[in-house]
């Protein structure tokens, strides 16, 4: 039994070893079926796109600087590009609207004597700042 042990162990590894032999083979043949050779005359080509930029702009259209008025709040109407950021500051409010057309109206409140409104419009990084002395002065009855 002991000679029939050893012949089946040998003959056991003897398989064993043609079977690896021919995985591997397999493996290598599927190797260099994926390997492709990349052509060198492509010619990259790079397009870069350019952006324009628009020069921005901002006009008050009123108040007038230096007006002076009696009433409590100010309409202040102005144009400035499309989709601009609009921040109208004094030390007495803050306002911030999105522009959706070209011309824009706000109402503005102010305090009793000289109000420094400073308007400003911002697309990206550009911001083109304009300020107007409003005198709010309350009328005798």
């Amino acid at each position: 039994m002991k000679r029939e042990t050893v012949i089946t162990t040998i003959i056991g590894i003897i398989m064993g070893v043609i079977v690896a032999f021919i995985a591997i083979a397999s493996i290598k043949e599927k190797n260099v079926e994926y390997k492709k050779v990349i052509s060198t005359d492509v010619t990259p080509q790079v397009t870069v796109p350019l952006k324009v930029e628009k020069k921005l702009s901002l006009t008050i259209e009123s108040p007038e600087n230096d007006m002076i008025t009696d009433q409590k709040t100010i309409q202040i109407t102005g144009k400035t590009e499309i989709g601009a950021l609009i921040v109208i500051q004094s030390p007495f409010d803050e306002k911030v609207m999105k522009n959706t057309n070209q011309q824009f109206t706000i109402d503005f409140p102010l305090s009793l004597g000289q109000n420094n409104i400073k308007i400003s419009s911002h697309i990206g990084s550009d911001t083109l700042e304009k300020t107007v002395y409003v005198y709010f002065l309350e009328s005798e009855k």
